[in-house]
């Protein structure tokens, strides 16, 4: 090496002695994004949107309410489970089979690490949205005001 040569970005000796592999496959910023906040935020809003249409449904005297919370829980649901499976698949692309240690620690395990909790946050908040949606089953959603 030339001494006063300045090093390029994309010197492995720059980066700390890690090789790049032109065939290492990269998880896009938005793809992580979706899988990994994804289910906690659709989550949330599933969840004030509950109460949200629990307060109109009941204030306006409205029968049916518990039928359209209900019926919330299919695009919210759906959405948070898509969330699940893109973060399965690219984890899964994303390791080329390796073992589960070892393509965690390789490089890109980081975006191995968010993908593996992106699918553990899917199934969680998933199950959530549908477990609040089927509240009004066993609990009245509106309450009973007496004289």
């Amino acid at each position: 090496m030339v001494t006063g040569a300045r090093r390029s970005a994309d010197d492995p000796e720059r980066r700390g002695g890690e090789s790049a592999r032109p065939d290492e496959r990269r998880v896009g910023a938005a793809t992580l994004l979706f899988s990994f906040l994804g289910p906690p935020v659709l989550w949330a809003i599933h969840f004030n949107l509950v109460y949200f249409l629990n307060t109109l449904f009941c204030s306006g005297g409205w029968g049916g309410g518990d039928v359209v919370v209900m019926l919330t829980a299919l695009p919210f649901g759906a959405a948070s489970a898509a969330s699940g499976i893109i973060a399965y698949r690219n984890w899964r692309e994303l390791r080329e089979g390796r073992s589960l240690r070892v393509g965690l620690v390789e490089t890109g395990g980081r975006s191995s690490v968010l993908l593996v909790m992106g699918v553990a946050a899917s199934v969680l908040f998933t199950l959530l949205i549908v477990l609040e949606s089927f509240a009004p089953i066993y609990v009245p959603p509106c309450a009973e005001v007496g004289p």
